[in-house]
């Protein structure tokens, strides 16, 4: 047990790991981030809502459960439940140690998850624990017992068994078990019909389409937006359509998160950031003046022609009092709930800052309108954008833009921003010795997700907006506007 080898992970954590496993040595080449943008969703959806279970299906060497916003919450919230499975001998010493040394409690149940409960085989893949798989779904891939894998006999249990009489109310769950999510689900029917609010983080870059079809019975459908860090929603429809939308070059297809959360729910959460959904007010950073309550705009940007238009459908009389304008270079472009509008971009080689001027600058662009209500293309809004302005823009604020959902500091964005290679590296550096010289503190404090954006068009917000503007224009670093 004390020779197995260990990397230390960007959270300063030690990761165990069986030096023989082709995985756990591509797991320490990478600091313990084997997929960034699978990471960076799994962040994203835990900070989505205050989860009470986690459950990680699969859980490997447990890198998932060792990032910041889990450990962080776990800290502070002892009513936190972590429950992992894992049924890979070769790889549960590793798991068992890293969480032993890492402190966080964790529930490490040694089975496999399927639709029924049994023994089964497992076949053990020695050069790669991450393909390792049940017998069922290694013999539908490949007719025959893969050559390498060794074989071994694993508990098999269902969700319903595991976690049903626990009735959690808010359950998150990562499921990763090599193709058998469809069993999976089938023996979790009365877990998810009696858990009100839950999310389900799955890999499906490989999924059968049945099984996919499948997961939208279950919610809502997001992937990660590579180009601006945010969910995209998928639509249901054929299976083919659902192909075709992942198949777009700005999506990070290999996994998706199925939420099924009630509005209610979501206009009750406390601490948490939602990025397609309804904050409250009393999360949101804000800047006072003077009350207006007269007529308002709700606008997007869509410069560079690489998404479809994302539309809004709302009726009744709310709909009326507001307009939706979406600025484009894009000739082609039509909307049903959109009000076209073309304009030349800022910049002629860069769409991204182009919207993002469009983004900064609109209650100076919008003169005509009082209030304003920013959101990101791929923002899905879930009330009415009148309900927003009315709650963010109480008669006292003139600003108000949602904290970041699981980024601790505007240094930890810095980070990300340079690991991820989202901006040049000289931009980034520029801007960062520039905050350390003139406001350092600023490094520290909580950094904010502007894919969602409420403001008062009077001079005040101007002024600030304008301020804003002149940082993009003197450093141009990607981590003033996201």
């Amino acid at each position: 047990m004390n020779d197995l080898p260990w990397v230390l992970n960007q959270y300063g954590r030690k990761i165990y790991y069986n030096q023989d496993d082709g995985r756990g040595k591509r797991l320490a080449e990478s600091r313990g981030n084997l997929n960034p943008d699978s990471l960076s969703l799994w962040n994203m959806a835990f900070g989505l809502y205050p989860w009470q279970t986690i459950v990680d299906v699969g859980s490997n060497y447990g890198e998932m459960l060792l990032t910041e916003p889990i450990l962080s919450e776990a800290k502070s919230n002892h009513e936190l439940k972590i429950i992992a499975f894992e049924p890979n001998p070769s790889v549960l010493v590793a798991l068992r140690r890293t969480l032993e040394e890492c402190q966080l409690e964790v529930d490490i149940r040694e089975a496999a998850v399927s639709d029924s409960i049994t023994n089964k085989t497992f076949f053990v893949d020695p050069g790669w624990s991450g393909t390792s798989s049940l017998e069922s779904s290694a013999a539908s891939a490949v007719g025959t017992l893969p050559e390498g894998k060794k074989k071994t006999l694993v508990r098999v249990t269902t969700l319903d068994e595991e976690l049903a009489a626990k009735e959690p109310s808010a359950l998150l769950m990562k499921i990763d078990i090599e193709g058998s999510e469809g069993d999976l689900l089938d023996g979790a029917q009365k877990l998810l019909s009696s858990t009100p609010n839950y999310g389900l983080f799955i890999e499906i870059m490989h999924m059968r389409d049945d099984i996919l079809l499948s997961l939208f019975r279950h919610g809502q459908v997001y992937v990660l937006n590579k180009k601006t860090y945010s969910l995209e929603q998928i639509k249901s429809g054929s299976i083919s359509a659902i192909r075709s939308q992942l198949q777009k070059p700005h999506l990070y297809s290999q996994d998706a998160l199925v939420l099924n959360l009630t509005i209610e729910s979501l206009l009750n959460v406390d601490n948490q950031q939602n990025p397609f959904s309804i904050v409250r007010p009393s999360h949101a950073a804000r800047t006072t003046s003077h009350p207006s309550k007269t007529n308002a705009v709700i606008y997007t940007a869509l410069m560079g022609n690489y998404e479809d238009i994302n539309e809004h459908s709302f009726s009744g009389t709310a709909a009326q009092d507001v307009d939706y304008i979406c600025f484009t270079d894009n000739e082609n472009l039509s909307s049903k709930s959109w009000n076209i509008q073309l304009v030349e971009p800022r910049f002629s080689n860069d769409s991204v800052r182009s919207a993002l001027h469009l983004k900064i600058m609109g209650p100076s662009i919008l003169k005509e309108y009082d209030r304003s209500l920013w959101v990101d293309n791929s923002v899905a809004l879930k009330v009415h954008p009148n309900e927003v302005i009315e709650t963010w823009l109480s008669k006292d604020v003139d600003i108000a833009i949602p904290f970041h959902s699981y980024r601790q500091s505007v240094s930890a964005e810095f980070d990300i921003v340079e690991s991820e290679a989202l901006d040049d590296i000289n931009r980034i550096l520029e801007q960062m010795v520039a905050y350390l010289h003139c406001k350092p503190e600023v490094l520290q404090q909580k950094a904010l997700w502007t894919g969602m954006m409420a403001r008062r068009h009077n001079d005040r917000v101007a002024e600030i907006m304008n301020i804003w503007y002149e940082q993009v224009l003197g450093t141009l670093g990607e981590i003033n506007y996201r």
